[in-house]
């Protein structure tokens, strides 16, 4: 029996497995009060303790699989009818799996290449570079995401686990494990 693959490997689930799922975890594109979910790749190895995969009955699903290719999930979120371009915050891959794992990176850096061109030929006059309104000042005009961190994202609750951590501590540990997980050398800014 062979197994379809997307574009960038991550297989795709068959008709079968899909009818074993949730159907809100069939929901590709998600309205939230922050903006559209884009959720088309379910399934994560890592157990944190913070994951809300075990609302959608899918925690044992360790191997990532894809509902749908990227192109897909692209139209499909182009076409909602709350999707403005320019103005609707976008959240990638953020309800079932993490976007950063190996398998799953090249999946969420397509969707990125999918949405610029589309977004910049409709982008409109850009307003005046920031270097001409504060002389001197380093300006940083690109921004490139090389990995991801997830961190606790709802209230903490009086006496809960994280009650004592200041956001400072919470903050910090993020960013040392993207320096132990990356190459500190190409860090200039963070």
């Amino acid at each position: 029996m062979t197994t379809t693959r997307t574009r960038h490997g991550v297989p795709l689930l068959d008709i079968a497995q899909r009818a074993e799922m949730r159907p809100e975890l069939l929901d590709v594109i998600e309205y939230r009060k922050s903006g559209l979910s884009v959720n088309w790749i379910v399934g994560c190895p890592l157990d944190c303790g913070y994951c809300v995969r075990h609302l959608f009955d899918n925690f044992e699903m360790k191997v990532p699989r894809a509902l749908m290719d990227d192109e897909q999930a692209a139209d499909l979120l182009t076409g909602h009818r709350y999707f403005r371009p320019h103005v609707t915050p976008i959240q990638l891959l953020n309800r079932a799996t993490d976007p950063m794992l190996p398998r799953v990176k090249q999946h969420t850096l397509n969707m990125l290449k999918l949405q610029v061109p589309a977004r910049r030929a409709r982008l409109p006059a850009r307003p005046p570079r920031r270097e001409a309104r504060h002389p001197g000042r380093t300006v940083m005009t690109h921004a490139v995401i090389v990995d991801a961190v997830r961190t606790p994202s709802w209230k903490g609750k009086p006496g809960g686990q994280l009650s004592g951590v200041q956001p400072a501590t919470l903050l910090s540990h993020m960013l040392r494990a993207l320096v132990e997980r990356n190459d500190a050398t190409i860090i200039e800014r963070l």
